[in-house]
């Protein structure tokens, strides 16, 4: 999580750490996504979980948090994804994992970072 949240605020180097332009953080699963979202609202920045009915209003004064399934058909300018270790193993064994996070990546229209958790 650590790297996540330096990443972000690298990004957003020179402006106001709350405004960071349209950052999304892509993580395999609901918990993950609500752990992390917990982690930088308690590191100072305003976070927004987008939920899978939800209409996803995207503004520039919060960093988004969405799971690696209700990303699909989104935009950012950036996109930080955090994925398994595991998603990465054997091509035989994790296709459909490693096409997960391909998708997550290409949501990114500037920067996107993937990050093994």
């Amino acid at each position: 999580m650590e790297k996540s949240l330096a990443l972000v605020r690298e990004w957003g180097a020179g402006s106001d750490p709350e405004n960071v332009g349209s950052t999304c953080v892509i993580a395999e699963s609901k918990k993950t996504r609500d752990a992390v979202a917990k982690y930088f609202q308690t590191n100072g920045l305003k976070s927004s979980v987008i939920d899978e009915n939800q209409n996803a209003n995207l503004n520039h004064d919060s960093i988004y948090f969405s799971t690696m399934h209700r990303a699909k058909g989104l935009e950012f300018d950036r996109v930080v994804v955090l994925a398994p270790k595991s998603y990465l193993g054997d091509p035989l064994d994790t296709d459909s994992k490693r096409k997960l996070i391909y998708v997550a990546l290409t949501r990114a229209k500037k920067d996107a970072a993937l990050i093994t958790v």
